[in-house]
């Protein structure tokens, strides 16, 4: 809103894609800005303008949860799982920390829209993982729910 009233006459498209891929096209001069959920990355020829801390979870319904007894993360492998697409970073660290315990995940559903598995999940449909500021407002509304889970799951990007 704010980018609006300053720019009226500036058009904003938002590309979705993995990291690697975005950065490709911001060094071709395709698109202007990144804004990206990773690890730290350095590329010499970019600049780095805004850099923040934050923690991704496991998240459900409230509803879910009363159901289930959740403690572990095999507690959950069975149930229908939402995740984004398969090389998005946040997925890739989850998956990395579940085959260093020589488990896997397998998602009924990947999509890169992180609305549309928010919308599912507040309709009592499964589990997914995602970045905390993506939920903090159903989490204070009771929509959601962040899943506490033995072990390490909470990862910082």
């Amino acid at each position: 809103m704010k980018y609006y009233k300053k720019y009226p006459f500036v058009q904003v498209i938002i590309k979705t894609g993995i990291t690697e891929e975005l950065f490709n096209i911001l060094k071709s001069n395709q698109i202007d800005l990144v804004y990206t959920l990773d690890n730290k990355i350095f590329v010499d020829e970019l600049s780095l303008k805004y850099e923040n801390e934050e923690t991704c979870v496991l998240v459900t319904s409230p509803a879910n949860v009363n159901q289930l007894e959740i403690k572990q993360i095999t507690d959950i492998l069975d149930a229908p799982i939402i995740l984004t697409e398969e090389k998005t970073t946040y997925r890739f660290e989850l998956e990395k920390i579940l085959s260093i315990e020589q488990l896997s995940i397998s998602p009924f559903l990947e999509i890169c829209n992180t609305g549309v598995i928010i919308d599912l999940l507040k309709k009592g449909l499964g589990f997914s993982f995602l970045p905390l500021y993506t939920i903090e407002e159903y989490i204070k509304t009771n929509e959601l729910k962040v899943i506490s889970l033995e072990g390490n799951y909470e990862l910082k990007m």
